[in-house]
């Protein structure tokens, strides 16, 4: 049996193995540890390093691939352009203009049903050239309550899907028997209580009536005759196309 002198030795020895093994312990995580995070560190900063490696390449792809798209777009709409211009071309050359006669009474009626409404056409033309006729008729409109007499303007061009204003604006007004081969457009203008003050207004207005629209045609008529002179009297561009055409039927 241990003495008790012994056995305080013992304990005083054992205490000083438990630090000594709890310190150890403790230096060899903090020092495994600080390795550790060392390491990681470094790796992280290569991965760092490499990911901006990656954002650089991705960048410089993406410049090339912008430029290149740029380029293509430019090309494109270019030739996009010219496409277009050559279309407007060959469609402003396949107008038929040959067909110049002017609008009679004859081309619109009352339909059967509204036969005892009125309907008077306005002798001679508010505009008349190769390309566009104007003549007014003063129509009773069965839809109106008050101001039943309307103003209509009757216009025949060729240039019908070039102007904006060349709308067939017919409903509610009776019409119909319309000759679409002769008649373009069917426009009110006004309305009035009478067919005198409808008159008068015409008399006072004629020389102003749709001036917008006859300065569209003029500007349309210019191209038009202008596309004429350079692709039909000094190069037939039609004669090409149409040979085209028919090879391509073949």
């Amino acid at each position: 049996m241990k003495t008790a002198k012994q056995l305080l030795q013992k304990y005083e020895s054992n205490k000083k193995l438990l630090m000594a093994v709890e310190n150890n312990y403790e230096k060899y995580t903090i020092t495994k540890r600080a390795k550790a995070i060392k390491k990681k560190n470094k790796l992280n900063e290569r991965i760092n390093a490499l990911e901006m490696k990656l954002v650089a390449i991705d960048e410089k792809l993406n410049k090339k691939i912008n430029r290149k798209q740029d380029k293509k777009d430019e090309i494109i709409n270019k030739l996009k352009k010219q496409i277009n211009n050559f279309e407007k071309i060959v469609k402003m050359l396949r107008v038929k203009t040959d067909d110049d006669s002017g609008i009679n009474d004859t081309d619109i009626s009352k339909s059967e049903y509204y036969k005892n409404d009125y309907l008077k056409w306005i002798n001679g033309y508010i505009f008349d050239d190769k390309f566009l006729k104007i003549r007014l008729i003063i129509c009773k409109t069965y839809r109106r309550s008050v101001c039943k007499y309307s103003v209509l303007a009757v216009g025949r061009t060729p240039f019908k899907k070039y102007m904006k204003m060349c709308l067939n604006k017919s409903s509610g007004y009776g019409l119909n028997h319309i000759d679409l081969d002769k008649i373009s457009f069917i426009f009110p203008l006004r309305h009035f209580s009478s067919t005198e003050r409808a008159e008068k207004w015409i008399k006072r207005n004629k020389d102003y009536i749709l001036s917008d629209m006859i300065d569209e045609h003029n500007k349309i008529k210019a191209k038009y005759l202008a596309t004429i002179r350079n692709y039909r009297k000094k190069d037939n561009l039609m004669e090409l196309i149409e040979a085209k055409e028919m090879a391509e039927k073949l």
